[in-house]
């Protein structure tokens, strides 16, 4: 399929837990196109690996730990018909 292709954004980066922070917290959503499909991944960049990063530095750290799950992900469902996961039709029962 032509023009396939899947966005990665950061939707979370947080200290966590934020009663007495181990790490940062990195989500990223993916969204695959043209299709639209979305999913989300999170990891924890331990504080020992956070400290003394910029925050570019840190989210990288969390990609190198997620893209092994979240790349195959992506290049198998942007191929995925857009009619997967769509409401067909809703049927109510009459009282």
């Amino acid at each position: 399929m032509a023009n396939c292709y899947t966005k990665f954004t950061v939707t979370r980066y947080e200290w966590y837990p934020s009663s007495s922070p181990e790490g940062v917290c990195v989500g990223f959503t993916a969204k695959c196109y043209p299709n639209n499909r979305a999913s989300y991944w999170d990891t924890i960049v331990a504080s020992s690996s956070a400290a003394d990063k910029t925050d570019s530095e840190v989210i990288t750290l969390a990609w190198t730990a997620l893209s092994g799950t979240v790349v195959p992900w992506a290049e198998t469902e942007m191929l995925k018909s857009s009619l997967i996961g769509t409401d067909y039709i809703t049927i109510s029962g009459s009282t």
